[in-house]
């Protein structure tokens, strides 16, 4: 099978208009993050008075990302507006985004697993395997090596994700061995 962008179709490649699924991904993704912004209502409030509460920085987070997609939306609907008069029902190769559907599709059943894994498993094997997964198949190398390769660089990064989060920041993080050996 061909890799997604060398030209030509395979049966793994689903072909897009780039504007419309520019305009499409950024209102679901707004739509995503008005729900997270409701949800950010049942957080417990300030214990202290004049303290902004749990609820601050996520707000904050999603505030700051609403804006930077309503940018996106802005922009892609300013240049749809431009070019109002041309034909959008067959637009040129160039103005195509090819997508390969099977590894997007792999790419989400990693992320649902890693959801529900976390927990039982723990943070550092989890986050490890994941990272790794992820990082093997795009390392331009033999097959074992990758492997080898994209678990250290996993194994690292989750080392450096406990640092900051779990000890620098106190991030309460499911671990499974970790602090056995760090304090």
């Amino acid at each position: 099978m061909r890799k997604a962008g060398t030209g030509g179709s395979s049966l793994r490649e689903l072909q897009l208009p780039k504007r419309g699924a520019l305009l499409a991904t950024t209102v679901l993704i707004m739509l995503g993050l008005a729900i997270l912004y409701i949800n950010t209502y049942e957080m417990a409030p300030s214990l202290l008075p004049g303290y902004p509460g749990d609820a601050f920085f996520p707000r904050l987070v999603l505030g700051f990302t609403a804006i930077c997609g309503l940018i996106i939306l802005g922009g892609g609907l300013l240049r749809a507006a431009q070019r109002g008069d041309e034909d959008d029902t067959q637009p040129a190769q160039a103005d195509r985004l090819t997508i390969d559907w099977l590894e997007t599709a792999i790419i989400a059943a990693l992320v649902i697993a890693y959801m529900q894994l976390l927990r039982p498993i723990g943070f550092e094997i989890t986050t490890t395997v994941f990272l790794g997964a992820l990082l093997a198949r795009r390392l331009f190398m033999p097959w074992p090596r990758a492997l080898l390769l994209a678990t250290l660089i996993g194994a690292a990064t989750t080392l450096v994700l406990y640092l900051v989060f779990g000890l620098g920041l106190k991030v309460a993080i499911p671990l499974l061995f970790l602090p056995l050996y760090l304090y």
